[in-house]
C-alpha cells in the first residue's frame, strides 16, 4: 500500500462555528449549543454534556451553523490535555448549533473518505502536530488554518474506504458491548432491589395472612361479610401493635432470617 503526502487543506474544509450571545442561553428549547463537553476525548466520539444545564440557545442562528447527522466536528480549544484532534459525529439533524470553539470538518470526498477522515484527525501524527503548533497558553487553542496546514500521509481512496469501514464497525461493536454492560448492571441492581426489599416484605406479609386465615378457621368467624370486615379491622390494629420493632422494607430480610420457619414457605393446602 503506497501512501501519498498531502496538506490537510487539500483534503478537507475546516470552518469555525458561530459566536453565541450568553443572554440567549437557556435550560430548555429546540436547539442545543455544541461545547467541548460533547467530545469524548478518552473513548472517542460524541457524548452528552451533563456538566452544564444551560446548553439550549433561544436566539437567532444562521442555518449553516445548525448541523446535520453525520457531520464531523473537532475542537479548537483544549481545556483538557489531549482534546485537540478529537473528533465526533453529530448524532441527529436539526438539533445542534456549531459554537465558536467547535470546527466543522468537511472532507472532499473525491480525495478523502468520510469515515477515514473521522479517524485521521485523532491519529498520532496529526495530534503531535496540533500540540506543537497550538498557542502555548494555559488553555491551548488552534485555528482552522492551522489544522489545514498539517501534513498527513494517506493511501488511495479504495484503501481509505476499506480502513474507514473496518474502524467504524469496530467502534459500533464497542458501543454495543458498552450498552450490554450497562443493561447487565441495571438488571443486577433491579434483582438486588427485588430480592432484598420487595420479596422480603411480601414473604413477611404472607406469614401474617396465613396466621389470620388460620385464626379465621379456628374461630369460625367467616359467616357473613360484616363479620369479615370486623375481623380484619381488628386484625389490622393488632398487627400494627405487634409488628417487629423497627420493621421496614430495608430490614425485612433480616426479620425473615429470624422467622424462617413460619415465613419461608406457604402451603395453600393447609388453609
Amino acid at each position: 500500500m503506497q501512501l501519498k503526502k498531502y496538506k490537510l487543506g487539500e483534503l478537507i474544509d475546516v470552518r469555525r462555528g458561530a459566536s453565541l450571545a450568553g443572554e440567549y442561553y437557556a435550560t430548555e428549547g429546540k436547539l442545543m449549543r455544541l461545547t467541548l463537553g460533547h467530545f469524548d476525548y478518552q473513548g472517542g466520539g460524541f457524548k452528552d454534556n451533563t456538566s452544564k444545564n444551560d446548553l439550549y440557545f433561544t436566539g437567532p442562528v444562521k442555518p449553516e451553523f445548525i448541523l446535520s447527522e453525520g457531520d464531523i466536528i473537532t475542537p479548537l480549544t483544549e481545556q483538557t490535555p489531549g482534546l485537540l484532534g478529537s473528533t465526533a459525529m453529530i448524532p441527529e439533524s436539526g438539533k445542534y448549533i456549531q459554537s465558536q470553539d467547535v470546527a466543522l470538518v468537511t472532507p472532499y470526498e473525491s480525495k478523502l473518505d468520510r469515515n477515514f477522515c473521522y479517524y485521521l484527525l485523532p491519529s498520532k501524527i496529526v495530534k503531535q502536530q496540533l500540540a506543537a503548533g497550538a498557542q502555548q497558553t494555559k488553555i491551548r487553542h488552534t485555528t482552522p488554518d492551522r489544522i489545514k496546514d498539517l501534513t498527513v500521509f494517506i493511501p488511495d481512496l479504495a484503501n481509505q474506504k476499506a480502513i474507514g469501514l473496518l474502524l467504524h464497525d469496530i467502534d459500533r461493536k464497542i458501543a454495543l458491548n458498552r450498552e450490554i454492560n450497562c443493561d447487565l448492571v441495571f438488571i443486577s441492581l433491579m434483582k438486588s432491589i427485588v430480592y432484598n426489599h420487595c420479596l422480603g416484605f411480601l414473604l413477611h406479609m404472607s406469614s401474617c395472612i396465613r396466621n389470620c386465615l388460620n385464626l379465621l378457621r379456628k374461630k369460625n368467624i367467616i359467616k357473613n361479610l360484616s363479620g369479615i370486615l370486623r375481623f380484619f379491622l381488628a386484625a389490622s390494629a393488632k398487627f400494627r401493635q405487634s409488628k417487629p420493632k423497627g420493621f421496614s422494607f430495608l430490614n425485612s430480610r433480616n426479620h425473615l432470617k429470624n422467622n424462617s420457619q413460619t415465613s419461608s414457605k406457604i402451603n395453600l393446602n393447609s388453609f
